[in-house]
């Protein structure tokens, strides 16, 4: 609404016959994954541009973004649970030597 200088935006109203353009839509994009933190294409808001089509993307790439993070501390669990506590010792040792640095 700021963007395009309109009071009343429906989430189905395409960005595109409301007059925006490509140098708003990367304006827009910009604001968006400022806001949400999210790696959102240029290309979406081409794709469907509309608030609902693009917020189905955002929360698509947050959904993809938290599974990847989930995927990680899986791993590092599947790692501590193979080490050995004396690896485990030596590892938090060296990592204390770091933080004290």
């Amino acid at each position: 609404q700021k963007l395009l200088g309109i009071s009343q935006i429906g989430i189905y109203d395409d960005f595109f016959d409301l007059g925006g353009n490509s140098l708003m839509g990367t304006q827009l994009i910009s604001e968006l994954r400022d806001a949400f933190q999210v790696e959102l294409p240029l290309r979406s808001l081409f794709e469907d541009p509309t608030v609902s089509g693009v917020s189905k993307i955002i929360e698509q790439e947050r959904s993809e973004a938290q599974e990847g993070e989930m995927s990680k501390v899986e791993d590092l669990l599947k790692q501590m649970e193979n080490m050995s506590e004396e690896e485990a010792k030596k590892i938090l040792e060296q990592k204390k030597g770091k933080n004290q640095r």
